[in-house]
Order: structure tokens, then C-alpha cells, then sequence
């Protein structure tokens, strides 16, 4: 059985085991076990944490199979962004330069480097090992951050954000990196991605340029990936799409990916979820549901085929004693996307 409970200090060697996997790129799981074990410690706290409104917690899910008792996949959620230390995205918008004596006026796409989604929620971290990497372990680890906001909307803020990897190619090299951010930073793409992991990311605001960037002097290179995840990244990007996240026209101030955005309340899953009672009996039905109970500390959630009422919903023992809940207690349920 797979079943997804907050991170703990016992998965630390396999977790280091999934970040030797990551690509470069993946600046949210560091080669580095301090810093992973510092993951933990501040996943550990918030969720045991009492939380009035969202702040600097930062929560991870791991994917246990319970054959092996072996963590095989984590995502993550950052609860309020840019609170302890800034968070920086480039905008893209256009600038006019005009010349009436001319009869010139052109529209010239440029990217700011801004801090709007300071206080948002960040959606990140999705890795799973390379044998459990399938379509539904990756929507289960997705929507399972979705099912935690709506049961703990408290904790979460409103606009609720995701930065999808961009392009970079079989050496890990960025165009976007290539044409902008080395001339500024005078290192690999690698390195400055590696640093943004383990260190306070104020020296982004030290060294990046201040004054607008004029896309059209980028590189074609650069210019084409500009807002383009990269092919791996492809899955989990469709699925937040189906979830209702779009573009606003924010990229990724190293690699140029798209960020994408969904308030809170309009996220599918979190619309479509409903709490109902747990009765224990025989369990069974033709829709698959995302189920969790309803603790924070002891959260627990797997995928099950139902058949709820419009009040009650039947599991077996098994399946009630997985979620750690009894008869009488309140599950929240989601359905699956085909």
C-alpha cells in the first residue's frame, strides 16, 4: 500500500537517496544532507505547529510504500514565501518607445525583477523515485498538498503559486542562465542553482541587474525558452493546469520556466473536497477518491475506490486503520480526474 504522512527524521537516508536522483535544477532538493535534514526539522515543527494565519512553515509529504516501510517520494508546500528571507521572480511585461517624428511606436517585451508573490503560497518539490514514477503516484502527490489546504485553509495563504523547472539540456546547461544570469553571477547554472538551496538568497538582489532586461537582447536560445518547462517537468505541469493554475507572466529568475498561479479556493481539488463520517464495513464503488483524515500532526492519506453517501462514507478496517481514524470520525474526500 502507498499512503502519504508527513516527513520524519527516519526517512533522512532515503531522502538523500531521492535528492541524488533530482536533475540540476530541482533547487528545492539539495545534494546536501544538512540541509535536508533541516527539511525535516522545519517540516517536523509546522506541522505540529498550532497556526493562525501562514507564515515561514514549510511542510513535506512523503510517499511511503508500506511493503518495504521505504519513503519513495516527497512534495512539499511553503506556506508564506519571501517572509524570512526574499523571494524574487522576473515579470514580463511591455514597455512603449515611441517617436511621433518617426512614426515609430513599438511594444518591447522586458522582464522586472519583482518580490510580488511575497506572502503566497508556494506549491513545490515533487520527486519521486525512478521506479515509482508514474502518472498516479505523481497526481497523488500533487493533489494531496491541495486536500491539506482545504482542510487546513488557516495555514495557507490565498494565491497559491508553482515554479516549473525550465529548459536546460543533457549537460544541465540553461540558455536562459547562459544569456543573462552568468554575466551577472560568474558562475555555472549548477552552482548559483545549488547555492539558492543552501544559502540566504539575498545575494540574488546583490547581483542581478536592477533595470528592466529587454528580451529582445537575449539570446534566440534564451528567447525561446523563455516561460517553457522543461520536458520532464511536463506531467506534473498538466496537472496543475487541470487543477486551474495559469500563467500570469512570471518566469523563473535562473532558468526562465513558468510560474504558475490558482487562488486558493478555485483549486479543483480543494473545491471539490467534502468532509463526510467513517463507517467501518465492507468498502468498495467505482470511483477513485483522494481520502485524508483531518489531523495536521498525525496526517495520513492514500487513493481509495468508494462509494460515499451524502453524509457517511463506508471503509474496511484496514483502509480506516491506514488513515488512522475510527467509526464516527470525519475523513475529507476528493475525487480523481480520469
Amino acid at each position: 500500500m502507498l499512503i502519504v504522512r508527513p516527513i520524519e527524521f527516519q526517512d533522512l537516508p532515503d531522502l538523500e537517496q531521492l535528492a541524488a536522483q533530482a536533475p540540476v535544477g530541482t533547487t528545492t532538493l539539495p545534494k546536501n544532507r544538512d540541509a535536508l535534514s533541516s527539511m525535516i526539522s522545519a517540516s517536523r515543527q509546522a506541522f505540529q505547529s498550532d497556526i493562525e494565519q501562514p507564515g515561514p512553515e514549510r511542510y513535506y509529504f512523503a510517499l511511503v510504500d508500506t511493503t518495504s516501510n521505504k519513503m519513495v517520494g516527497i512534495s512539499g508546500l511553503e506556506a508564506a514565501v519571501g517572509i524570512r528571507s526574499p523571494f524574487y521572480s522576473y515579470r514580463e511585461q511591455s514597455v512603449v518607445h515611441a517617436s511621433g517624428e518617426l512614426h515609430i511606436h513599438n511594444r518591447i517585451p522586458a522582464l522586472y525583477l519583482c518580490q510580488d508573490y511575497t506572502g503566497s503560497t508556494l506549491v513545490s518539490t515533487l520527486f519521486l523515485d525512478q521506479q515509482y514514477r508514474v502518472q498516479a503516484n505523481r497526481l497523488l502527490m500533487s493533489l494531496v498538498r491541495f486536500l491539506f489546504i482545504a482542510q487546513h485553509r488557516q495555514r495557507f495563504a490565498n494565491t497559491v503559486f508553482s515554479e516549473i523547472r525550465g529548459v536546460t539540456d543533457e549537460q544541465g546547461r540553461s540558455p536562459f542562465w547562459e544569456s543573462l544570469g552568468r554575466h551577472f553571477f560568474s558562475m555555472d547554472f549548477s552552482q548559483a542553482d545549488q547555492l539558492t538551496s543552501i544559502t540566504n538568497k539575498a545575494f540574488i538582489a546583490e547581483l542581478m541587474p536592477q533595470y528592466p532586461v529587454y528580451v529582445p537582447l537575449l539570446s534566440p536560445e534564451a528567447q525561446d525558452v523563455l516561460g517553457v518547462p522543461h520536458d520532464d517537468t511536463l506531467p506534473a505541469y498538466q496537472i496543475l493546469e487541470e487543477e486551474g493554475f495559469k500563467s500570469q507572466g512570471y518566469i523563473d529568475i535562473f532558468d526562465g520556466g513558468p510560474t504558475v498561479e490558482c487562488q486558493a479556493r478555485q483549486i479543483r481539488t480543494v473545491q471539490s473536497s467534502e468532509l463526510l463520517r467513517v463507517r467501518i464495513g465492507q468498502a468498495g464503488g467505482e470511483q477513485s477518491y483522494l481520502v485524508s483524515n483531518t489531523s495536521a500532526q498525525g496526517f495520513r492519506a492514500l487513493v481509495l475506490t468508494l462509494s460515499p453517501s451524502e453524509s457517511e462514507v463506508q471503509l474496511s478496517a484496514e483502509q480506516a486503520e491506514a488513515l488512522q481514524v475510527q467509526e464516527g470520525d470525519e475523513i475529507r474526500l476528493a475525487p480523481l480526474p480520469a
